[in-house]
C-alpha cells in the first residue's frame, strides 16, 4: 500500500469539500521562528491502494482524498486581518484537490503491466512533482497573495481547472486489467 499520509497524523485531518472553505481557526500549527511567510497550508493528496488477483486478472483498488492538516498549518497572528490571505491559502488547498483529480484520472487511464506496483507509484510521484511546481508558480506569480490582479487570475484559473476535471471527483475506484 502506498500512502502519502505519513507526514500527517491521521487524526484531525480535514477533507476537501467543494462547498466548505477553510477558516483561520483551522490553522492551529506553531509558527516556525524567523519565517518570512505569513501563513502556511499543509495539505495534499492522500493515496491508499491495494489489489486483488484472480488468475491473470488484477483489480487495483484506490482511494484518493485531499486533506488539510490543521496541526501542520499556521498563520502569523497579525496576518489574519489581510482579507486576501485566507482565500490565497484556500486556493493552495484547492490546487491539492486539482492534483488529486489529475491523479485519479492518471491512475484510471494508465495501461498497467505485471509491474503495476511500481507503475502506479511512479504515476503518483510524477504528479507530485508537477503539483509542487504548480504550487511554486502560484506563489511566485501572486507573490504569496500580494499581487491582487494575479491572485484574481489564479482564482479563475483554478476554478476552471477544477471544473475541467469534474469527472474525477469519486474518491474510491477500481481499475481492472489482465496480465499478458
Amino acid at each position: 500500500m502506498l500512502s502519502a499520509s505519513s507526514l500527517f497524523s491521521q487524526e484531525n485531518l480535514l477533507l476537501w469539500h467543494e462547498h466548505e472553505a477553510l477558516t483561520w481557526a483551522d490553522f492551529r500549527g506553531v509558527v516556525p521562528p524567523n519565517m518570512p511567510m505569513k501563513a502556511m497550508t499543509s495539505s495534499g493528496p492522500q493515496l491508499q491502494s491495494g489489489y486483488k488477483k484472480q488468475g491473470q486478472t488484477i483489480t487495483l483498488q484506490f482511494e484518493v482524498t485531499t486533506t488539510f492538516s490543521p496541526n501542520e498549518s499556521w498563520v502569523v497572528d497579525d496576518a489574519r486581518v489581510r482579507s486576501i490571505l485566507l482565500p490565497h491559502e484556500q486556493l493552495h488547498f484547492d490546487v491539492e484537490e486539482l492534483f488529486s483529480r489529475k491523479l485519479r484520472k492518471a491512475l484510471q487511464e494508465y495501461q498497467y503491466t505485471a509491474n503495476f506496483l511500481n507503475e502506479y507509484t511512479n504515476v503518483y510521484y510524477q504528479l507530485t512533482a508537477e503539483r509542487d511546481a504548480y504550487q511554486a508558480q502560484y506563489d511566485l506569480e501572486t507573490n504569496h497573495s500580494k499581487i491582487e490582479e494575479k491572485q484574481i487570475e489564479w482564482n479563475q484559473k483554478i476554478r476552471e481547472d477544477l471544473a475541467s476535471f469534474s469527472k474525477y471527483t469519486q474518491l474510491t475506484f477500481e481499475v481492472e486489467f489482465t496480465l499478458q
